[in-house]
């Protein structure tokens, strides 16, 4: 368990609108948790909460696509929950090399924009390369139009060998939300894409009632266990 923080590839191109957000949240705030684009933090606690309930990462190779500073594995190693392998994919080079500062060396990072390439959703970073046991989304889908976000998720499904784990605002929301209060975020139906879901794994789960308003969905994607794909 002992993997090294680094770089693997150069910034993907300045040409991507779904970074825009991020790369100007960069240019206010610097490498930092605001960056991120998270409202907070006990909304992302609560939203890692969320996953630990629905999933058992002991032993589990794990990709963290749109990981930031790697937040999602900080919460794995406090818990001293004994991951096999943590793959932290982030687009914007400023927060990876921040990573590095922190030196935490259990986890490896890696520069990828995982919505142009979807190799970057395989352990080696190869077409065909193993495939990790649980990919997660956590909050890395919601600056995507929902076409985008779907042929995203549909790349991940593919690619991992147990299960999918992700997490979006919710157009279900109770409250009135403003255009100012979205910000760059966009909300997705959840119902629509527990939908999506079933048409690939009849092994859905769909949790819309963690945050206040519903603010927030989240939803895994499971294989069967004699249908896991082998790494």
């Amino acid at each position: 368990m002992n993997r090294s923080t680094r770089e693997s590839a150069p910034e993907p191109p300045r040409s991507s609108p779904y970074l825009d957000p991020y790369r100007k949240a960069i240019d206010e705030h610097g490498p930092s948790f605001e960056a991120t684009l998270w409202a907070n933090r006990d909304f992302q606690t609560k939203r890692f909460e969320v996953f630990l309930d629905l999933q058992d990462f002991s032993g589990r190779t794990i990709i963290d696509a749109g990981a930031g500073q790697g937040g999602f594995a900080g919460c794995l190693s406090e818990r001293e929950i004994a991951f096999e392998r943590y793959i932290g994919l982030e687009a914007i080079v400023e927060q990876v090399q921040q990573h590095a500062a922190l030196g935490r060396a259990r986890e490896e990072m890696r520069v990828a924009d995982f919505v142009a390439d979807a190799s970057a959703f395989r352990l080696d970073g190869s077409a065909d390369g193993p495939k990790p046991d649980v990919i997660i989304f956590s909050g890395s889908l919601n600056t995507l139009t929902p076409k985008a976000m779907r042929r995203t998720l549909a790349s991940a499904w593919e690619a991992t060998g147990e299960s999918l784990l992700f997490n979006f605002l919710s157009s279900r929301t109770t409250r009135k939300i403003s255009k100012k209060d979205a910000g760059p975020a966009r909300r997705f139906d959840p119902l629509a894409l527990a939908d999506w879901a079933l048409d690939r794994t009849a092994h859905v789960t769909l949790r819309h009632d963690y945050l206040p308003y519903g603010h927030d969905a989240t939803i895994v994607m499971r294989r069967p266990p004699d249908q896991s794909a082998a790494n």
